[in-house]
């Protein structure tokens, strides 16, 4: 418990100490001349001072806490004692921190006890480093984050929470907005709350972090259009893969085609999947456009086959079909699919332009997959061109079995290769 308080909040405040260290000399010699112009310096006081200064600079902390308790003893000047703590904790002498700022009787003011407190979390002893800055009067926010982390590990949730709202009044820090919103929706179960920190905190904001909770947050209280509203905005500023397939991945189980089709058009994230929603919900006419500008930019054959796909399915009157053909023929063999070879040859076969070679692809995609029978159907449908009967029942009655004759196409297939004679 201890080592897990000190790895969220008192290492942040040690650090926010030992970086002060390094901005003494500025307080310590301005400030100090004011204070000894107003009292008479001890002997050597300034000379020592500078040592002080010089050792503290370099990290050299026990030269320098040695002289910073000397210059106290000798003018019971406060800014040496709080200097002297200082050291003390950067070389981690944490209940000799605590017994000196006892024993030599040091004012007991914010900055002072603002480094007794960071001695007693150290040591784990959270109830006393939780007094010490309860004590302090002008809290910053990093005391309110400690306040609120060793409520927390008491259990505390209601304080902890408090003290994070105060820390997060002194300063907006998006950390703590964090923190916050996981105390409320884990802890405190007011889901509705932590929503509703985080749309506010989220509005105009750059910290991926915290989008990716409230994301993550709406998600799991099942507002899922919110969720994806989110997750599209940051990947609008990240462009990660795995946020775009989130949002796919969500809109395509709920069913919002709509949605899904806007954001792969918006995101350019997946083309490919794009076209085949296209081809999906038959809109052709966004299909090809797609294709075209997807063979112009990358001359890839697989979308100027996938354009001459669209743009016969989107022809009203099927007679214009030969430089549909063309493309197709282009670049089906270096394709080597099923999927065109077969297309291409019930293309031709359907519209009697070759229908040999039709019959050729056909039995190409057959090599690839023998017992697809809407290709043996393409078949059957070939042979019955060329009056091949007896073969083309003999086909036609394994795409029956297999596939029953409730399709239209189907349906009319074999009703004319029945009567072919």
């Amino acid at each position: 418990m201890v080592k897990h308080l000190l790895s969220i909040s008192a290492v942040i405040f040690l650090s926010n100490c030992s970086a002060h260290a390094n901005r003494v000399s500025e307080f310590s010699i301005e400030k100090d001349i004011e204070k000894r112009e107003k009292r008479k310096p001890t002997p050597n006081e300034n000379f020592l001072l500078l040592i002080a200064l010089d050792g503290q600079a370099k990290g050299e902390y026990v030269e320098s806490a040695v002289i910073f308790k000397k210059l106290f003893e000798d003018t019971g000047d406060s800014e040496y004692s709080l200097e002297y703590l200082k050291n003390l904790n950067a070389l981690a002498l944490f209940e000799q921190t605590i017994s000196e700022f006892s024993e030599l009787k040091m004012v007991r003011d914010d900055k002072h006890l603002r480094e007794v407190s960071v001695a007693y979390i150290s040591l784990g002893d959270l109830e006393n480093g939780y007094l010490s800055l309860s004590e302090i009067t002008e809290k910053k926010d990093i005391d309110y984050r400690i306040l609120a982390e060793i409520s927390f590990q008491k259990g505390d949730f209601n304080e902890s929470l408090q003290y994070l709202k105060e820390s997060y009044e002194v300063k907006n820090s998006d950390e703590v907005a964090i923190a916050i919103a996981k105390l409320l929706f884990n802890k405190l179960n007011e889901k509705d709350q932590a929503l509703d920190f985080l749309e506010k905190a989220n509005r105009d904001n750059t910290n991926l972090e915290l989008s990716l909770i409230y994301a993550k947050m709406l998600l799991t209280s099942a507002n899922y259009i919110k969720a994806t509203e989110v997750y599209s905005e940051i990947y609008e500023k990240t462009e990660d893969p795995e946020i775009a397939q989130t949002v796919i991945k969500i809109l395509n189980t709920f069913g919002e085609n709509e949605k899904l089709l806007q954001f792969l058009k918006d995101s350019k994230y997946d083309d490919d999947l794009l076209l085949r929603l296209y081809m999906r919900d038959r809109n052709f006419e966004e299909g090809f456009k797609l294709s075209k500008r997807l063979y112009e930019e990358s001359e890839e054959p697989i979308y100027l086959a996938q354009n001459a796909i669209f743009e016969y399915e989107n022809l009203e009157a099927k007679f214009r079909v030969e430089p549909i053909i063309e493309k197709l023929e282009k670049v089906v063999n270096e394709l080597n699919d099923p999927t065109f070879y077969n297309y291409l040859g019930y293309l031709m076969i359907q519209n009697n332009i070759r229908i040999l070679d039709g019959l050729e692809y056909v039995k190409k995609a057959l090599v690839f997959e023998p017992d697809n029978f809407y290709i043996v159907d393409s078949l059957a449908w070939g042979l019955y061109k060329i009056r091949k009967c007896s073969d083309a029942k003999v086909e036609m009655q394994k795409v029956i079995q297999n596939l029953g004759a409730e399709e239209s196409e189907i349906k009319e297939h074999w009703e004319k290769i029945q009567n072919c004679k």
